[in-house]
């Protein structure tokens, strides 16, 4: 993939390009990164670390312009988490952010999702690290959408005016701007996507039963990818999704025929549609979209990688995200929460309660 020449004034011309991608997605004001974590079971070398990320982005300019490998104490590792996360990309600014930690085993790996995807993040760690990262995901055809982006954006906006996915409630707002990052190991055999489409369901209404939130229908955003994870996804994006409809939605069988039925959302053109769409996106925000997205990186099958952590991009009126990733020693699930709207008590014991029910759940899925 190569960043199109064409560019507006002043502006790097992948950044123009990763701009256009995310321009009709959704809220404009977030920063549209994706984020992943990897614990290292042995340390990397800096010095080859640093040379393979100038060789990547050398050979691959939709990636933009190369990054600085930044490296950090354990006492700065909150503080790199969120600001790979919530810095905004200037206008000429790197579209990857990378940091290593001064033992050289853990790696934080950060870009704009109109460059790259999970498994495209997982690709540009593969290349970082020279560690081969295949993942389990298949991904899906990219054929037979079922209707136009116009009638797609059509209908979204009359589900928007008319009957607007569940909001997560929310029982007091803060002050904060910056997506709260969690992340909870759960007792997982398997990483599964029914599993977690279903926990996160069965969260939200619990949560906000819990609150007295709502009583919407819980409208799931699923991102997906139209490329395998294996072998490892080059440091790219082919991404898709799919809108799931969740009203009586409560066994893993039923789970499981709701996502075999349901086919992927059209492709979202590459523009900002003259700068309207941003402009109604933002102005229907609370209404528009889903309760929330989840998405699954699969199973990275490298005894090299311990813990693997994969926070998608938030997406909703309330701006939340769930992710999971597993390892061959552990499952990892995520939340990631857009700041402002959860306290932090509130964004903890949601990530508990989600924990909890896709826990809860591994003992109806088939041992793999």
């Amino acid at each position: 993939m190569s960043a199109p020449d064409n560019r507006a004034d002043g502006v790097d011309p992948a950044v123009h390009h990763a701009r256009l991608v995310v321009g009709l997605y959704g809220d404009p004001a977030v920063t549209w990164c994706v984020l992943l974590r990897l614990r290292l079971t042995l340390p990397l070398d800096r010095a080859r670390t640093s040379e393979a990320i100038g060789l990547l982005h050398a050979a691959h300019s939709h990636l933009g312009p190369r990054p600085e490998l930044a490296l950090y104490s354990p006492a700065q590792r909150d503080t790199v988490l969120s600001r790979a996360a919530d810095e905004p990309y200037g206008d000429s600014g790197p579209l990857v952010r990378i940091a290593l930690d001064r033992a050289g085993t853990e790696l934080v790996v950060a870009a704009h999702h109109g460059c790259a995807d999970g498994l495209g993040l997982l690709g540009y760690a593969a290349a970082a690290s020279g560690l081969d990262l295949p993942s389990s995901v298949r991904g899906v055809s990219s054929t037979a959408e079922p209707r136009s982006f116009l009638r797609g954006s059509l209908r979204r906006l009359g589900e928007a005016l008319l009957r607007p996915p569940a909001r997560i409630a929310s029982a007091g707002r803060t002050r904060d701007e910056g997506d709260v990052l969690l992340s909870r190991d759960v007792t997982a055999r398997k990483s599964s996507t029914p599993a977690l489409v279903l926990a996160s369901v069965r969260a939200v209404r619990a949560w906000n039963a819990r609150l007295g939130g709502p009583d919407e229908p819980v409208v799931v955003a699923l991102g997906m990818s139209r490329r395998p994870g294996t072998p490892t996804a080059p440091p790219d994006r082919d991404t898709a999704y799919a809108r799931l409809a969740t009203d009586g939605l409560d066994s893993l069988a039923d789970t499981r025929g709701l996502l075999a039925e349901t086919r992927p959302e059209p492709a979202f053109p590459v523009t900002r549609a003259g700068g309207v769409g941003p402009l109604v996106t933002r102005a229907l925000r609370s209404r528009l979209g889903s309760s929330l997205l989840v998405s699954n990186l699969g199973m990275v099958g490298q005894h090299g990688v311990e813990r693997l952590e994969f926070w998608p991009v938030p997406s909703g009126p309330a701006g939340v995200a769930v992710g999971l990733a597993s390892t061959t020693s552990r499952t990892t699930v995520t939340i990631r929460l857009r700041g402002g709207w959860f306290t932090p008590d509130e964004a903890a014991a949601f990530a508990d309660l989600v924990a909890g029910e896709l826990g809860a759940l591994q003992d109806d899925e088939p041992a793999q």
